[in-house]
């Protein structure tokens, strides 16, 4: 299972951005724990320099990582 934090353009505001995860294989359904403790598929985030975390694990208890830096 691999995953990727994606922030589509639609997604973008001055004020903030809404990160979504993108998982290719896996098992679902599937646990999401993002750095600041959203448990969703999607988070949204202040538009400002960061880097967020998130770990999926699916049925199987396969995890995987990603992290996305925000400039």
């Amino acid at each position: 299972m691999t995953v990727k934090i994606g922030t589509p353009p639609a997604m973008k505001t001055p004020e903030t951005i809404t990160a979504i995860v993108i998982i290719e294989d896996g098992t679902p359904p599937y646990t999401y724990m993002w750095g600041n403790g959203t448990t969703h598929v999607e988070c949204v985030l202040p538009n400002e320099p960061q880097t967020i975390e998130v770990t999926v694990t699916d049925l199987d208890s396969n995890v995987a990582t990603d992290s996305l830096i925000i400039a």
